[in-house]
């Protein structure tokens, strides 16, 4: 697709951008006295917590021309549910609260096949990656390669995406996206082993520990999405909207539940990523 075909979507997503929250928002959550004034902050925002992502979503789908590779991120929603619900149903916890909207596949569907110990009944691209995960899980127990497993699909999936869209912008956060993971698996496992194919060369991650990586790493998809909005118009600015987006209802999430647990706003602040706006 041309960028001209996204006129119309990048100026209408524009106007979406410049209602996601502000830096001051974020002080204003922080700065909140209880978890219940950090909702009437958001209220008085209209800011829905359950549903800002999914109306985020349907905007952007009303805008968008037929065609958009919109689907590379559902797939990225879709399996961090695969990879929730089979840690869930193999430790016996609840994965409702912990999945992401919109998806491809129902995350009811995924439960029940896995429940069942049916992944096989699962579809494309979920199939193979789900036997798999499950047969690691299964006999071995052993979450962390069940989870390589499943970043390989996804990555190898919305890799297949990107290539047919023609979009450098878009190629190139796929490959971000695994020389990070890379990064994470070799900090985990100690060592270059069982690492995803393509990426690009990441010299300067930090060490320390994998919740400091998983830090920088966010901010350094952050950085790379922050050039989209630098495009008057295209798919890159709505791409950078959607991401923005998520990251940003995941910093909220962050600061709510710090507050219920009653953890110090300097702690909070430490955890909190970069932004999009």
């Amino acid at each position: 697709m041309k960028d001209t075909d996204f006129v119309y979507a990048s100026a209408y997503t524009r106007t979406l951008e410049n209602k996601m929250l502000q830096k001051a928002d974020f002080e204003a959550l922080l700065s909140a006295s209880s978890y219940e004034e950090a909702l009437r902050f958001l209220a008085g925002k209209n800011y829905q917590v359950e549903a800002e992502l999914a109306h985020a979503w349907e905007e952007v789908k009303y805008a968008c021309p037929e065609g958009a590779p919109l689907h590379v991120l559902l797939y990225q929603n879709d399996f961090h549910n695969l990879k929730t619900i089979l840690k869930a149903v193999f430790s016996d916890t609840a994965y409702e609260p912990l999945m992401l909207e919109p998806w491809t596949f129902s995350p009811d569907e995924i439960h029940r096949a896995i429940t069942q110990g049916r992944p096989e009944s699962l579809p494309e691209p979920f199939k193979g990656p789900a036997m798999e995960a499950y047969q690691i899980l299964a006999l071995d127990g052993d979450g962390q390669l069940a989870e390589i497993a499943l970043d390989k699909a996804l990555f190898t999936a919305m890799a297949e995406i990107a290539k047919q869209s023609k979009n450098d912008f878009l190629i190139g956060w796929v490959d971000l996206n695994i020389a990070l993971i890379n990064k994470k698996t070799a900090l985990r496992a100690g060592s270059q082993s069982a690492m995803l194919d393509g990426g690009h060369p990441l010299s300067d991650a930090p060490k320390e520990s994998i919740t400091t990586l998983e830090l920088w790493c966010d901010n350094q998809l952050m950085a790379y999405l922050r050039q989209a909005r630098q495009k008057l118009f295209g798919f890159e600015p709505i791409f950078g909207f959607l991401v923005g987006k998520q990251f940003e209802l995941q910093a909220v999430r962050m600061i709510l539940a710090g507050l219920r647990l009653g953890i110090p706003a300097g702690a909070l602040r430490e955890r909190l990523r970069d932004s999009y706006v």
